[in-house]
């Protein structure tokens, strides 16, 4: 990314104070006053025939980056399976799961779910537990009692999902 910075400013010739990229050392012939412009269009005049190739480095850019595109975004679907969220003290996301079937299975449904740096919490406990990520946290009372085996996490929107953090279940074990 860097190097694509380098490129524009030689490329376009430098528009501010220091506009020599050639010389290696800042010298008075170098500098030169900055320029009075009456509009944006004067001011990118000297880059008019690089458009296209700044607005390729633009648009990789920004699409380079999704961990800081995508915010933390966890958000029930609206049905039937949809779970209930809490934060921690911390700012740690809580997914309180919803409450398992004869056979232990949490079903839970999302238009998405994506996972930060700060990482998210499935609770899967019926009191109070020590969790890694956001040390204490309260008992999911959705559970009705009886924690889950198998937690079956569905994401029903188009968007992939990023996974860019730990994911912890709270409680007891589960798949």
């Amino acid at each position: 990314m860097l190097s694509a910075f380098k490129w524009l400013k030689e490329t376009c010739g430098g528009v501010g104070r220091f506009s020599s990229p050639k010389k290696s050392a800042l010298s008075f012939s170098s500098v030169r006053p900055v320029p009075r412009y009456s509009s944006y269009q004067s001011l990118l005049a000297p880059c008019r025939k690089h458009q296209k190739h700044i607005a390729l480095i633009l648009l990789s850019s920004y699409f380079s980056m999704p961990g800081v595109l995508l915010a933390q975004g966890v958000s029930a679907a609206n049905t039937a399976h949809a779970p209930a969220f809490d934060t921690a003290a911390n700012g740690v996301p809580i997914v309180n799961i919803n409450a398992p079937s004869a056979k232990g299975v949490s079903r839970n449904q999302y238009n998405e779910l994506n996972v930060d740096a700060k990482g998210l919490i499935f609770n899967n406990s019926t009191a109070i537990v020590q969790t890694k990520l956001a040390g204490y946290v309260d008992g999911n009372k959705r559970l009705g009692g009886k924690s889950a085996g198998i937690i079956l996490n569905e994401v029903l929107g188009n968007s992939r999902s990023a996974l860019n953090g730990y994911m912890e279940i709270a409680g007891q074990r589960a798949q």
